[in-house]
């Protein structure tokens, strides 16, 4: 069935909530400001990947830090973060995914088919922890009210999706009982519908509503949704927003007399988040390393030990699952200590309000057992001003390279165990580029690997 042959049209709110009332339940709504079709004139709703393509080190670091953030709302002990979680955190706070946003509110796609996206660069003058002027870059995002004549609703079944090989994960269960919360995908009453390599089947799409904007604004605006604050809230309101907000702003490319700094993850602000005076939490990174002479290396424990400089995107992903890490092994019997350095920061959410941010992992091998530990940094503003190490697991090391967890008294007694797991994922990356490339050597015992 093509687009035209389903296309309803109405004039007045009466007549738009009179169609609305004519569908079952089982469905969902989606707006946009244009109508979109392909070469055959079929409806073409592509997913924001399928239009502006994957970058995967940008996918890692969104993914973490959106399973950081919901970890960190659900508590100790919660259930793992779901696809369709993870995904309406990319999506709804400014990242792409392979899902279709729609909502279960009929107003609230109204309103985005009667509102139109539009940002800027916003430049803001402040100071760090230390009273030093910088300059933060942010992309200031707005919506205001249309210039088509008509905006575009669509009706969406689940079951057609469903059907499709697809997905309906509804995301309005709360995440957190404390009140006051107002998380933007629970404002949209937001259900992904994906994952989808290109886009949404025409089939599932029962109906689309075309309207007059002042139609489609007015209804929404009985519903309440009559400003962007309706819709996407503040930090001070949206725990979800201000835990990715707290995330390190790092180096631009250009300083304008004062050092400027991007957030390290670009999300759209729709309400000035502007603080004169930034707390000790707020890390300004520029490219300082732990594997300094003026720095670690004055540190016994560190002055003969091995570091491996690695890109940021090293530390985001799953593991594999692989032990056997032969190369890594020979420099840990070689230097008995290996330091696995990223060149970036990265705090899980729960850490938000302290200056200290996982700069990478110490590997220590004694006894044929390996401990694998957090390389734990302290950057208030921006200043590299101290190192540490967190406790970790231990693991004993057999004759074919291979580590098994091997639990000590002196392990880490967390309730965190995806912590350590994770720190599996640089491990196997380090290890695969041993293999793969010469690793360059930027010292006696320095070397880097990727594009660093």
């Amino acid at each position: 069935m093509s687009s035209a042959e389903i296309c309803k049209r109405v004039s007045s709110c009466a007549e738009l909530e009179a169609v609305l009332s004519s569908f079952p339940s089982g469905v969902v709504y989606r707006g946009q400001t244009k109508h979109h079709v392909d070469a055959s004139g079929h409806l073409s709703m592509m997913t924001s990947f399928a239009r502006q393509g994957c970058v995967p080190p940008l996918m890692l670091k969104w993914t973490q830090y959106a399973n950081s953030v919901m970890l960190a709302l659900q508590g100790p002990g919660g259930p793992l973060v779901s696809e369709g979680r993870t995904q309406a955190i990319l999506q709804h706070y400014g990242w792409r995914s392979f899902y279709i946003d729609a909502s279960n509110n009929p107003a609230v796609a109204a309103w985005f088919a009667s509102h139109q996206f539009s940002s800027q660069m916003s430049v803001e003058m402040c100071e760090d922890a230390y009273e030093e002027g910088v300059c933060l870059i942010n992309q200031a995002a707005k919506y205001t009210l249309s210039e088509n004549e008509t905006g575009h609703l669509y009706v969406i079944s689940k079951a057609e999706v469903i059907r499709s090989g697809a997905d309906c994960d509804d995301l309005g269960a709360e995440i957190s009982t404390e009140p006051g919360f107002r998380l933007r995908f629970l404002q949209q009453e937001a259900c992904m519908l994906g994952s989808f390599q290109k886009g949404l089947p025409e089939s599932s799409v029962v109906a689309h509503i075309e309207a007059p904007v002042q139609v489609l604004a007015e209804f929404s605006q009985r519903s309440g949704f009559d400003a962007t604050d309706s819709l996407f809230p503040s930090a001070q309101d949206d725990p979800v927003l201000k835990l990715l907000l707290a995330s390190p702003w790092v180096r631009g490319a250009a300083d304008i007399g004062v050092p400027t700094f991007v957030p390290g993850l670009k999300l759209p602000m729709y309400s000035s988040n502007y603080a004169k005076h930034l707390s000790a939490s707020v890390a300004l990174y520029s490219q300082k390393w732990v594997d300094d002479p003026s720095f670690a290396r004055r540190i016994p424990e560190l002055s003969k030990a091995l570091f491996i400089r690695v890109p940021e995107h090293f530390a985001y992903g799953e593991p594999t699952g692989s032990s056997l890490f032969p190369l890594l092994t020979d420099q840990l019997k070689r230097h008995g200590t290996v330091v696995i350095e990223f060149d970036g920061l990265f705090r899980y959410a729960e850490r938000s309000q302290e200056p200290s941010y996982y700069k990478g992992i110490i590997l220590a091998f004694e006894s044929a057992q390996v401990s694998v530990c957090a390389l734990i940094v302290e950057h208030p503003g921006m200043k590299l001003t101290a190192w540490g190490s967190e406790l970790g697991w231990h693991y004993s090391v057999n004759s074919s390279s291979e580590w098994v967890r091997a639990p000590q008294k002196n392990d880490c007694p967390c309730n965190a165990p995806h912590r350590h797991e994770q720190l599996f994922c640089p491990i196997e990356r380090v290890e695969d580029d041993l293999q793969a490339a010469k690793p360059l050597m930027i010292g006696p015992l320095s070397m880097r690997l990727g594009n660093v």
